[in-house]
């Protein structure tokens, strides 16, 4: 919540002033952007890096309308932590958040990745990941991820 709003209520709010809709016919979860981590507030010097060098090679899909792809990733999950936060953030490292299992759209997501995301590093002990359409609207500081559409996973 940000001054008393979900992600879902700021972008109705402001599709009520915008002229840009999205499709209605799309199913979109809504996530602030720019979340960290770590909500407990004792990390405040957090930050995400980039460890990806080979920016050179990466093969983008072609786009439909006006969206971007973003991938997004399930931490392993241990006894101490079931539902760690998922990773989200788009090729360029542009939009990025973290997911937390409090927040709506959490669970949807995270059956998506679980039912048909590509393994990670760890294999199917961590680092599962999947990748959507999304519409990443900076201004209000949203990011609407399309679980409509499939997308083929990529390279980066």
């Amino acid at each position: 919540m940000i001054d008393g709003y979900s992600a879902s209520e700021a972008i109705a709010k402001t599709e009520q002033k915008s002229s840009e809709a999205i499709d209605p016919k799309n199913c979109y979860c809504h996530f602030w952007l720019d979340v960290p981590m770590d909500k407990s507030g004792m990390n405040p010097y957090q930050a995400l890096i980039n460890f990806n060098t080979d920016k050179g090679k990466q093969k983008k899909l072609k786009k439909t309308r006006k969206d971007d792809i973003v991938k997004i990733q399930v931490a392993a999950a241990n006894e101490d932590f079931q539902n760690p936060p998922m990773l989200l953030y788009n090729c360029s490292r542009s939009a990025k958040t973290f997911i937390h299992s409090d927040v709506e759209g959490y669970g949807t997501i995270r059956s998506l990745i679980e039912e048909g995301g590509a393994d990670g590093m760890l294999g199917k002990t961590g680092g599962t990941k999947k990748y959507f359409f999304c519409q990443i609207r900076k201004r209000e500081g949203v990011v609407s991820v399309n679980i409509s559409t499939e997308v083929p996973t990529q390279s980066w």
